[in-house]
């Protein structure tokens, strides 16, 4: 479960990352960028945020929660859903499967 962890940590970071470069940094001219790679970044970033939710959805699924809940509430709470439900999933405990 540790390496799963890991793997949602790094998508965490990357796609928080690709999202200020392109709504904080590159408006604000605190870095350049050429006019050809802004959309290639924003790109970038969305294609991260997508990967996270999906695996914050199999993790979900692997402790035995609410796909649904886990992801859908963290969409809604855009952005700061992706910051809010890194913590909660790192600390909720596994559901017993009911049968």
């Amino acid at each position: 479960m540790e390496n799963q962890f890991k793997t949602l940590n790094i998508l965490l970071i990357i796609s928080l990352v690709l999202f200020i470069v392109p709504i904080i940094l590159i408006p604000y001219k605190i870095i350049s960028v050429p006019e050809n790679m802004e959309n290639p970044i924003i790109l970038a970033a969305i294609l991260f945020g997508f990967l996270y939710y999906v695996f914050l959805g199999m993790l979900a699924s692997m402790k035995n929660r609410s796909v649904i809940k886990w992801v859908g509430l963290s969409l809604i709470f855009s952005p700061f859903g992706t910051v809010v439900s890194y913590p909660l999933m790192l600390f909720a405990k596994p559901l017993e499967k009911n049968e």
